[in-house]
């Protein structure tokens, strides 16, 4: 009986199923390989993978990982179709790329797909006989180079602007359901966190990453932080100068880790750069940095650790908006 899913989770999870070494035989046919591929495809040992090499999309960081823990990857121009193929696990025939916007908890993208146990329905070999007349190209060392070469010099969007719609008001998101609300924390700091090699070591072996320098690059930027924080949550940080904010900025804490030189209750917060998201809403402009200093004067002690925007606390934030 085929199954409809439409959560990033259950997408995910049928993509990690289909594709673990255990299904046998496993063809991924995504359009587009995202710069975190091994969050979806965590053992491509021994899987077939077929995407287009399209600079504003496939990264070729993606590309490598896959490659690097046993993948074979194949560049195939203009596909377009996404297909999750195993011999003993089913298929998945899905909108969804193997990529954050499309499979995160919060992704920037709506995705649905149809699971069937068997997957005699999918006619595979039939399909890679049409991509091989397309043209499939096996990514090879020097092809994987051709192609960062061209990412690296092809002009994309950048930070909120790559994400499909703008963020809404505070306004409006104070006026969905409790419920539809993405939740989100309040936290501060007075200056940038200065990270050692220990405090990146964490990291590495994680989401691709294989050493120092990769990690360096992976991290957009951190912040100090107690144990309330989680990865996963939506954090709403500004900097703090005496008792008033200044900043504020959003944060999606992708990893968290023990401080090294600051005791085993101090943590990091990351957040890395590769990640396009759509935040709960815009912090920015005159009014709502009014707004927020206002309301951390009187509601937050700046004294104490991250706060939870409950939603009092968010009324209580709207109400200075209009005052």
């Amino acid at each position: 009986m085929p199954t409809f899913l439409s959560s990033p989770h259950t997408l995910r999870e049928a993509i990690r199923t289909i594709t673990a070494p255990s299904a046998g035989k496993r063809v991924v046919v995504a359009a587009f390989i995202g710069k975190d591929a091994l969050a979806y495809i965590p053992k491509p040992r021994g899987v077939l993978v077929y995407c287009w090499d399209n600079p504003l999309a496939t990264h070729p960081d993606g590309v490598a990982d896959l490659i690097a823990n046993g993948g074979k990857v194949y560049f195939v121009r203009g596909l377009h179709a996404k297909v999750y193929w195993s011999t003993k696990a089913g298929v998945l025939v899905a909108s969804s790329n193997v990529s954050a916007n499309a499979l995160d908890d919060d992704a920037a993208q709506l995705e649905a797909g149809v699971l069937f146990a068997d997957s005699s329905v999918v006619a595979i070999d039939q399909l890679r006989r049409q991509m091989r007349r397309i043209g499939t190209r096996p990514v090879t060392k020097a092809r994987l180079a051709a192609f960062r070469a061209l990412y690296d010099r092809t002009p994309r969007p950048k930070g909120n602007k790559a994400v499909n719609e703008p963020p809404r008001t505070l306004v409006t998101y104070a006026s969905l359901p409790v419920g539809l609300r993405t939740p989100f924390k309040l936290s501060w700091y007075r200056d940038r966190t200065n990270l050692t090699k220990n405090d990146l070591a964490p990291l590495i072996g994680r989401d691709g990453i294989v050493d120092y320098a990769d990690a360096e690059r992976t991290v957009d930027f951190t912040i100090e932080a107690t144990d309330r924080l989680r990865e996963g949550d939506w954090v709403l940080i500004f900097r703090r100068d005496g008792f008033k904010a200044f900043r504020p900025e959003w944060m999606f804490v992708d990893r968290r880790a023990k401080r090294h030189l600051t005791g085993s209750d101090q943590w990091i917060a990351y957040q890395f750069v590769r990640r396009r998201r759509q935040p709960p809403f815009d912090c920015h402009g005159i009014a709502f940095r009014a707004a927020l200093r206002q309301f951390v004067r009187r509601e937050v002690k700046l004294t104490g650790e991250e706060i939870t925007m409950t939603a009092g606390r968010v009324n209580n934030l709207l109400a200075a908006l209009h005052a």
